[in-house]
């Protein structure tokens, strides 16, 4: 006897209000990730809280090595932040020692005035580069432009090949200090009758 088989048909349905329900959440979801994404801002840190970037280099504050070119050493000149910068400068026939140098530059602010051509003091760093860029120059920057342009000038001979100058400072010296002293050198050396800075060479204290 032949059995017939019955097939069952299932109509699926979807319900229309569960639809436009799901649709509208979706769409309140995007709409809510969008605005909230285009309100984020990265906002960078100050230039005085900048710190300097670190570097295997590191070497002692002063030693006994011969002077061969112009070397600028900023160090700590109190708790509040303030430095002081010594110019140390080569002799002309390279025999002065940093330590030489650096006892003579003391020797001069210890009289009466003191008083010394080869030493500057920025007490308050971020106001004095907010100075700078008002172009309203002081006495600091007088010092540091002019033992600049000095050395750069009168002492550096292109016969002699690269012609670095070197800058050592503590490793709490703003950046923007050191970016000063990049950008007043690429101004010095504009001049065409001015001979070039091959390199400006850095390098952090230890102490």
């Amino acid at each position: 006897m032949r059995k017939e088989k019955y097939r069952t048909t299932y109509n699926a349905q979807i319900e229309l209000p569960t639809l436009v329900d799901v649709v509208f959440l979706l769409l309140v979801f995007f709409l809510c990730t969008l605005t909230t994404a285009g309100k984020e801002e990265k906002t960078p840190a100050p230039p005085s809280d900048l710190d300097l970037p670190r570097t295997q280099e590191q070497i002692s504050p002063l030693n006994d090595s011969v002077l061969e070119t112009l070397l600028i050493h900023i160090v700590n000149l109190d708790e509040q932040g303030g430095k002081a910068i010594y110019f140390l400068w080569p002799d002309s026939d390279r025999s002065r020692t940093e330590k030489q140098a650096i006892d003579e530059i003391n020797r001069q602010l210890r009289a009466q005035p003191p008083d010394s051509q080869y030493y500057a003091e920025i007490r308050d760093v971020p106001a004095f580069l907010k100075t700078i860029r008002k172009d309203r120059p002081n006495r600091s920057a007088a010092t540091i432009e002019s033992n600049l342009t000095r050395y750069i000038t009168n002492m550096i001979d292109p016969s002699m090949g690269m012609t670095p100058i070197e800058v050592r400072a503590v490793r709490n010296t703003e950046f923007g200090l050191i970016n000063y002293f990049f950008n007043l050198c690429n101004e010095i050396t504009d001049d065409p009758s001015v001979n070039p800075v091959h390199m400006l060479s850095f390098r952090v204290l230890t102490s």
